[in-house]
C-alpha cells in the first residue's frame, strides 16, 4: 500500500465508524435495544479494522518503536496489527483472472452467471447455496441503488471487474468489502452481516442476529411482497411482518416455513433460531405458531 492508500483506508474505516456510532446513538435515544446492540457489535468490529488502518498509516510517518510507546503495546503487537491490515487489503483485493492465451484455456474456471433476480443458483449448484443467497442481496441492493460497477467499485474500493464477481458469486468479498458496497447502495449492513458470516462459514450465533437474518433472506429473495410470503407459508401477514421485523419469535415450524418461502437454508438458520428462543421472555403473544399441518402443503 502506498501513502495514499493508507491514507483512504485509514479515512474509510473512520467514516464508517462515524456513521454507525450515529445510528447507535439513534437506536439508542428510541429504546430500540436490539439494533442498538448490533449496530455496538458492529462498531466493536469496524474499531478493530480502523485501528490497523491507524497504525498501518502512522508506520508510513513514524518509527514502529515510536507508535508502539503510544499505543502502550509491543513493536511485535504493532507488527501484528499492521499484518492483520495487510491481509485484510489482501483479502479485498480483485482476484488474478487467467490470460485468454492461456496454454490451457479450458482448465479456467467457468464464470457463474449473475443471478437475474431472487436467490437463484449462479453456478447450476442448488438455490439456497449462501454465495449465491449473498450475491443475490447485493445484486438487489445494487439494482435498487441504480449505481453502476464502476461507482461501486470506487465506493468500495475495489476494481470493477470484482465487483462482476461478486455479484454473481463468483467471490465472497471480505466484510469490509461487502459493508462498504452495502452503505455504498444505501442498504442496511446489520441485515446483510448474517449472510456474509454464512457465506464465509462462519458460526456467529447472537440472540439478535435471527431476525436481520430473515430480513437479509428477504432482500435477497427480490423482496417478495407479504402476500406472496403468506400463500407460501399459511402464516398470516401480521405474523410474517412481525418476524421480518423483529417484534416476534416465530416457533421453529412457522420459521421454517418462512425461510424455505425465501429459498434460504432453514439448517443454517436453525442456530441464530435458537439462541434467539434462549433469550426471549416467556409470555403471551411472543411466539408466532405454525400450527398448520404439514399435508396442507402437499
Amino acid at each position: 500500500m502506498n501513502d495514499t492508500a493508507d491514507t483512504a483506508a485509514a479515512a474509510d474505516t473512520a467514516a464508517a465508524l462515524a456513521r454507525h456510532a450515529a445510528l447507535l446513538k439513534e437506536a439508542s435515544a428510541t429504546g430500540d435495544a436490539e439494533r442498538a446492540l448490533c449496530l455496538y457489535l458492529e462498531c466493536e468490529q469496524i474499531m478493530k479494522e480502523a485501528r490497523g488502518a491507524v497504525v498501518v498509516l502512522c508506520r508510513t510517518k513514524m518509527k514502529t518503536s515510536e507508535v508502539a510507546s503510544a499505543l502502550h503495546v509491543s513493536v511485535d503487537t504493532v507488527n501484528r496489527h499492521v499484518l492483520a491490515a495487510r491481509e485484510r487489503v489482501a483479502a479485498s483485493a480483485p482476484p488474478v483472472v487467467p490470460s485468454p492465451r492461456s496454454r490451457h484455456p479450458e482448465r479456467a474456471p467457468r464464470r457463474p452467471l449473475r443471478p437475474a433476480g431472487g436467490t437463484g443458483s449462479a453456478d447450476g449448484g442448488p438455490p439456497g447455496r449462501p454465495g449465491v443467497i449473498l450475491a443475490s442481496a447485493l445484486s438487489q441492493l445494487q439494482r435498487t441503488s441504480k449505481k453502476n460497477h464502476k461507482e461501486l467499485a470506487a465506493e468500495a474500493h475495489v476494481d470493477p471487474s470484482y465487483i462482476s464477481r461478486i455479484l454473481s458469486g463468483e467471490r465472497v468479498p471480505s466484510w469490509g468489502v461487502t459493508r462498504r458496497f452495502v452503505v455504498s447502495c444505501g442498504g442496511d449492513p446489520l441485515e446483510v452481516r448474517p449472510l456474509w458470516d454464512t457465506a464465509r462459514g462462519y458460526h456467529v450465533v447472537q440472540p439478535t442476529a435471527l431476525h436481520a437474518a430473515l430480513r437479509g433472506l428477504h432482500l435477497a429473495a427480490a423482496q417478495p411482497p407479504i402476500d406472496l410470503l403468506r400463500a407460501r407459508t399459511h402464516l398470516s401477514a401480521a405474523d410474517i411482518t412481525a418476524a421480518l421485523q423483529g417484534d416476534r419469535l416465530p416457533d421453529w415450524p412457522a420459521t421454517t416455513r418462512l425461510v424455505t418461502a425465501l429459498q434460504g437454508q432453514p439448517e443454517a438458520i436453525r442456530p441464530l433460531w435458537d439462541a434467539a428462543q434462549a433469550t426471549t421472555p416467556a409470555g403471551p403473544h411472543t411466539t408466532i405458531t405454525c400450527s398448520i399441518s404439514t399435508g396442507a402443503f402437499g
